[in-house]
């Protein structure tokens, strides 16, 4: 697998997450880090609306309010201070 592949397949994995956590199974917590722009691209795509996104101006320390079917939810990341990626239902 080339670096792209790895990227694809660990977004694809990621994908599937969110799914877990609009079905109220859990949060997500990875450290694998994504692009805030990948995943808001996704998540907009199955029509998440992008309330509300913050950032450091690092391309890998982000805050996003999302709203789905009249829910909140928070995408965040922290490189930084690797605490990864976390996706969870307010």
């Amino acid at each position: 697998m080339n670096a792209v592949e790895v990227k694809e397949y660990f977004l694809n994995d990621f994908k599937k997450e969110i799914q877990k956590v609009i079905d109220n199974e859990e949060q997500i917590k990875s450290k694998i880090i994504f692009s805030p722009d990948e995943i808001i691209k996704y998540l907009t795509s199955i029509g998440f609306e992008n309330k509300d996104q913050e950032s450091n101006s690092w391309s890998w320390d982000f805050w996003c309010k999302l709203k789905f079917n009249n829910e909140i939810y928070y995408l965040s990341c922290s490189g930084y201070y690797n605490t990864g990626l976390t996706f969870n239902k307010e």
